[in-house]
């Protein structure tokens, strides 16, 4: 009976970083001074994360697996966001992750019945905002300057300047940008 719950999904040696980055990450990242960004950039990077310069998490963000995680330039992560990179997640340059938004690079397959770990990736392009609030599932693609709507749950890829509202969330309207 569910001896399928028995079997091992991740190699020792992954375990092992998990366990050793979630009590690393209880006791000193979530613990540092809110405006201490580059020190939590350095734990982060510690455990494999690349992050670019001037990147601004979150004391109080949930980050699991950093290793796999790619951040550029001038990003920011929100209070209580939860980034869950199973496979890949890419943050683009300026992206904004508003407060409790949750990032899930992962899932599981539901056609079989083990169901299965499935690790995808996201991507998430430059001076994208995922604003408070909202779900960005496996294999999003999140293209440059779209905004994805408070509370709305986005899968699958946005076009450029697309704002994108609800659940499932579809383009709405068009960014109007100007020179500033």
């Amino acid at each position: 009976m569910n001896d399928y719950k028995r079997e091992r999904v991740w190699p020792i040696k992954i375990i092992a970083f998990r366990y050793l980055w979630s009590f690393f990450s209880l006791i000193f990242f979530r613990f540092t001074p809110i405006f201490f960004w580059s020190l939590r950039n350095s734990m982060l990077k510690l455990f494999g994360a690349k992050i670019g310069k001037g990147v601004r998490v979150s004391n109080r963000a949930k980050i699991f697996f950093p290793w796999n995680i790619r951040i550029g330039n001038g990003s920011s992560i929100g209070d209580n966001a939860i980034i869950y990179p199973l496979g890949s997640i890419t943050i683009g340059n300026y992206v904004t992750i508003s407060q409790y938004s949750h990032i899930c690079a992962g899932s599981h397959n539901i056609s079989l019945k083990k169901l299965p770990l499935m690790k995808t990736n996201i991507f998430i392009d430059d001076y994208a905002w995922c604003c408070a609030n909202t779900f960005i599932g496996p294999n999003a693609n999140i293209g440059k300057k779209c905004i994805i709507t408070p509370g709305s749950v986005f899968k699958g890829e946005s076009i450029e300047i697309g704002i994108y509202t609800g659940n499932p969330a579809v383009l709405s309207s068009f960014r109007k940008l100007n020179e500033n």
